[in-house]
């Protein structure tokens, strides 16, 4: 619970919504302990990964090169 009230109190000081993406996905990788976490949105009719981190190629996360860590 205090790492979500942690995570919660920098998300609120920030307006940068890829600044919030970016953490959200490293707390939760961290508090999951995986080696991979990220963020998918529906575009139109796809699903597209608009944040990831952690130890992986991009094409596995079907994803760009933007999306290496």
């Amino acid at each position: 619970m205090q790492a979500l009230q942690k995570l919660a109190g920098r998300v609120l000081q920030s307006s940068d919504i890829e600044e919030i993406l970016l953490l959200v996905s490293h707390e939760t990788k961290r508090l999951l302990a995986s080696d991979i976490c990220g963020v998918l949105m529906r575009v139109g009719d796809e699903v597209v990964v608009r944040n990831c981190v952690g130890h992986f190629s991009a094409e596995l996360a079907g994803g760009g090169a933007d999306c290496l860590e």
